[in-house]
């Protein structure tokens, strides 16, 4: 008798299936995985995302914005060449979500409608001439299964993408596995009782070479709150100002954040 598997289910089941078996056939599909050297010599220069209000609400993913995942599909060499801009409306409203792509010697390229992971890397290996390795967008693809999966299943989807990147020397610096960790130590932190392991995946998160911005911030956000968690004020202090580091922008709320540390660290001495 054939056993019948819920379709969402089924689709979950096969990705991580997918994302587990691509390391032993990605060396006969992807020439990347046995020679990165060759995406460095097709550098690009520039990268557009508009993320007007009208583009971001056409992007299908909820866990991360369309620069993120762009930055999770490069592999380092790739990434070491690329320059990110976010800009406003490019003109093409109602086709989003759009990008621009400005290559080194060559003309723009405009890139439009993208729906996914999947469709906006085969539009990026298109119209780039560059290999995006089908780990990365296995991993962002089940990264975004986690977000939709209850919270007892979260951890094993990025367990899963971070035990894969981590054995491939051409994608351990990558930006998604970096975000994976990160994503992990939050699901951790959320579960409780494991802050141990938070501190360790957040930690790595942060040595990752090519972790975005984005990453980083939220491995940093994730320590502060571990360590508040555990009234160790003094960490969870130098975990916000490290994200001040990261990203100046935030330089003023989290001041104000310190501030109210420091004064719960005092009241919880006097008491």
């Amino acid at each position: 008798m054939a056993i019948m598997v819920a379709a969402p289910l089924k689709s979950t089941l096969l990705l991580l299936i997918a994302l587990l078996a691509i390391e032993c056939v990605a060396c006969l599909t992807f020439p990347y995985a046995k020679n990165n050297k060759g995406n460095a010599s097709k550098a690009i220069g520039n990268v557009q995302v508009c993320q007007n209000k009208d583009c971001c609400q056409r992007w299908s993913l909820l866990y991360q914005s369309l620069p993120e995942t762009i930055q999770d599909l490069f592999p380092p060499d790739i990434a070491d060449c690329v320059e990110f801009e976010i800009t406003s409306c490019l003109g093409l409203c109602g086709k989003g979500p759009n990008l621009c792509i400005k290559k080194r010697g060559s003309k723009e390229v405009f890139l439009n409608a993208i729906s996914g992971p999947m469709s906006l890397a085969d539009e990026l290996q298109e119209k780039l001439g560059i290999q995006i390795p089908s780990k990365l967008v296995a991993a962002v693809t089940v990264m975004e299964k986690a977000h939709h999966a209850p919270m007892a299943e979260k951890e094993r989807f990025y367990t899963s993408v971070i035990q894969v990147l981590s054995k491939d020397p051409n994608l351990y610096s990558s930006c998604a596995h970096a975000r994976a960790l990160a994503l992990r130590a939050t699901a951790r932190l959320e579960e409780g009782n494991q802050h141990d392991n938070v501190i360790q995946d957040a930690q790595a998160a942060l040595q990752i070479s090519h972790a975005s911005q984005s990453a980083k911030v939220l491995a940093c956000r994730t320590l502060a709150d571990c360590y508040h968690s555990q009234k160790d004020y003094e960490h969870a202090i130098q975990a916000l100002e490290q994200c001040a580091v990261v990203n100046p922008s935030f330089r003023t709320k989290i001041k104000s954040e310190i501030e109210l540390l420091k004064l719960e660290a005092i009241h919880r001495e006097a008491n």
